[in-house]
C-alpha cells in the first residue's frame, strides 16, 4: 500500500512540475487560437500556430502537420507515436514541441534544424539516446526527458551550455559517473536527477 501511495505521489509531482513549465511558455501564445482537430486545422493550415492533439490515439506523427508552416506550438502528448520523423525540419517556426507520454524510441537527426525551438518535452517515452544535432538548437531553454532510458548525452550537447536553462532527467536509473558527465557538459544548466544507482 505504501509503495502504491509513493508511486502516486511521484506521478502527481512530476505531472504538476511539467504543467508549470507548460503554463510558463503558454503565456506567450495566449492570444493565438488553439486547434484541437486536424480536420479544422487543415481548412487553413498556414494560419495554425497552436495545435493540441492530446489523447487522439495517434500511432504516428500526423503528416498533415507539415503543411502548417507557421506552427509555433505542437502538443502530441498521450498518444502512441513511436518516432519523430525527418520531416520535423519543415516546422521551422516551431517553438514548443510536446510529445510526452508516447512510445517514442527514436528522434530524427533533423530535429537540430528547429532553430526557434525553446521547449522540448519528451518525458515518459522509450528514448535511449539523443541525436548529435541536439547541439544545434540555438534557442532551446528547457528539455524534459524524465522517465526515459537515456543515461548519456552526445558531446555536442555542450554547445547548449549558455542557453539551456533546465534539463529534467528524473526517474532514470543512472550512475554517479553518468550524472557527473552530464553536469560537465552543461555546467550552467539546472539539471534534475533522481538518486544514483550502482549501475556502472
Amino acid at each position: 500500500m505504501q509503495k502504491v501511495l509513493f508511486l502516486t505521489f511521484v506521478t502527481l509531482f512530476f505531472c504538476g512540475n511539467s504543467f508549470s513549465q507548460k503554463t510558463q511558455y503558454q503565456k506567450d501564445f495566449q492570444s493565438e487560437k488553439i486547434y484541437s482537430s486536424l480536420k479544422e486545422a487543415m481548412q487553413n493550415p498556414k494560419e495554425v500556430k497552436r495545435l493540441h492533439l492530446k489523447k487522439k490515439k495517434l500511432r504516428a506523427f500526423p503528416e498533415e502537420v507539415f503543411q502548417m508552416t507557421n506552427l509555433k506550438e505542437l502538443i502530441l502528448s498521450k498518444n502512441r507515436i513511436k518516432a519523430i520523423p525527418t520531416q520535423i525540419d519543415e516546422l521551422v517556426n516551431l517553438e514548443v514541441l510536446d510529445c510526452s507520454n508516447n512510445k517514442i524510441a527514436s528522434i530524427s537527426d533533423d530535429i537540430g534544424s528547429l532553430e526557434n525551438l525553446t521547449h522540448l518535452i519528451l518525458n515518459r517515452n522509450d528514448i535511449s539516446y539523443l541525436p548529435a544535432s541536439i547541439g544545434n538548437l540555438k534557442k532551446i531553454e528547457y528539455i524534459d526527458l524524465w522517465s526515459n532510458l537515456i543515461i548519456e548525452l552526445p558531446p555536442e550537447t555542450a554547445k547548449l551550455k549558455d542557453m539551456l536553462k533546465e534539463l529534467d532527467l528524473r526517474v532514470i536509473y543512472m550512475s554517479q559517473t553518468h550524472q557527473n558527465n552530464i553536469k560537465d557538459l552543461l555546467p550552467n544548466t539546472i539539471i534534475h536527477f533522481s538518486r544514483t544507482c550502482n549501475c556502472d
